[in-house]
Formats: C-alpha cells, structure tokens, sequence
C-alpha cells in the first residue's frame, strides 16, 4: 500500500512539473519579444488559429492529436514536449531530494529560473533582467529553507564570481588557442545573483563547471568548425548548469576542502 502511495504521489509531482513547465514554454517564447505572459490567445505558429485549452493539455494534447495542429494538420515543434518532461522530472527529482517540503519548493522554483534562462539565453544571447532579479530574490528564502551558507558568505558570494567576471567582461573575455570565451552583461548579473543563494564558495564551484562544460563545447564548435575564432555563442546555460550542480551537489565545500588539503600536502611535501 505504501508503495502504490508512493507512486501515485510521484506521478502527481510529475504532472504539475508538466504543467508548469508547459507555462514556462510560453514565458521562454514571450518574454524576449515583451508580450503578455497570459495563457490566453495562443496560436499555431504555421495557420495562426487560435488555440483552445482541449490544444494545449501538456502531454495529453500532442498524443491526442499525435504531435499536429487539429487545425491546419502542420507538425508541431518538439522542444516544447521535451522541455515539459523535463520539468516533469525535476519535479520528481526536488521531491526525491528534500521530501515533501518547502525546500523540493524552492528548490524547483530554481530550476524553473535557471530553465528558463538557459533557452531564452540560448535562442537570443541575452539573459531578460526579470530573471535574474527572480534568482537574487529566490536567494532569500534559501537562507531559511535550504540549508548550507551563512548570511555573510551569501554576501561575499555577491561579487566573490560577478566582479572578476565584470572585469574580464571589459577586458573582452579570455581564452587562448583560438578558443575565446566572452561574458555579457546578463552573464555577471546572473552570477551575482547566484552568489547570494549559493554563498562565495557555492558560486566558485557554480562558475569552474561552468567554464569546464562549456569551454569544451567551445573547443567542440572550433574542431567541428561550426564557429569561427572570433564567434561568440551563448555562455548562460552552461552558468546555468554550474550553479544547478552546486546546488545540488553543493561543491562548494568540497572543492574548498579539496584545494587546502592540496595546499597543506604541497607545504608538508616542500618542508
């Protein structure tokens, strides 16, 4: 009995990160263009005909009707079901995480921040400050719901990652052997705000997956010459991906212990 509880209670978790996720398609596709993120008056993109809510059911709709417009009979675009299983997953993962709590809450609000960051970043080059902002103040509740920094650490991982990361910004990026790496403004606001819900060391260890993740899709792009030296491509997701990573694994600390350990044996080696 407790395991068909369990089930049932995992397949309802899975479903509402469906659901919101399937929003969260649409605020992926109106927020850069500033239209209204109401869910009313969306349309099929090839006959423009409005769709009513039997259209836009997460899941159910595309089988229904097997992934086309019951309109125009096009095909729809898969990214959006792919997106709204993914939510479903990491609704799963939150709750697998931290139980049935505020913190599987917050935890998932997020991951619907970072998401959302991530595709609109990568569609446009831009990071929307709304965002960001939604990330610095989701920092907040961490201090009581998510256990891990002290307040002063949330501080200093303000500008432990953003300042260095604003400073390179000026200087055009960095990089060497033909792989170039440039930061945009969004990129150091998003940094910034993920220090105070990580902590300095949080951030630090957010930031070095970041880089490593995505400077070897950089290398892969020059190898495949699918960019130029010169071309920039969008940095944020794989941001997003770092600070996704420490939170849940919460590397901070341990990178931090790993790097003194290997300190006091360099030292202990030397004398």
């Amino acid at each position: 009995m407790n395991y068909f509880l369990y089930a049932m209670i995992y397949i309802l978790v899975f479903l509402m990160g469906v659901t919101v996720f399937s929003y969260l398609n649409l605020v992926i596709e109106r927020l850069p263009k500033k239209e209204k993120l109401t869910i009313r008056h969306s349309h099929c993109k090839q006959c423009d005909h409005e769709q009513t809510w039997k259209d836009v059911i997460p899941i159910f709709s595309r089988i229904r009707y097997q992934n086309r417009c019951r309109y125009c009979g096009s095909v729809l675009p898969k990214r959006p079901l792919i997106i709204e299983l993914v939510g479903g997953a990491f609704a799963v993962f939150s709750v697998a995480m931290y139980g049935i709590h505020l913190s599987a809450l917050l935890f998932f609000l997020v991951i619907c921040d970072l998401m959302v960051i991530t595709m609109i970043d990568a569609d446009t080059q831009e990071i929307p400050p709304q965002l960001n902002v939604i990330l610095l103040l989701l920092g907040i509740p961490a201090i009581w719901v998510l256990p891990g920094p002290t307040i002063i650490e949330r501080v200093i991982g303000l500008f432990a990652i953003s300042v260095p990361m604003f400073i390179l910004m000026l200087f055009n990026g960095f990089g060497g052997g033909g792989v170039e790496v440039v930061f945009c403004g969004g990129d150091v606001k998003m940094m910034f705000a993920a220090g105070f819900l990580l902590g300095w060391k949080g951030v630090v260890a957010a930031f070095f997956v970041g880089i490593i993740v995505g400077g070897a899709y950089a290398i892969y792009l020059l190898a495949s010459k699918k960019k130029g030296r010169k071309e920039h491509f969008a940095f944020g997701p794989f941001l997003a991906f770092g600070v996704l990573v420490a939170l849940t694994q919460n590397l901070g600390d341990t990178m931090i212990s790993m790097y003194i350990d290997y300190v006091k044996s360099m030292m202990t080696a030397t004398y």
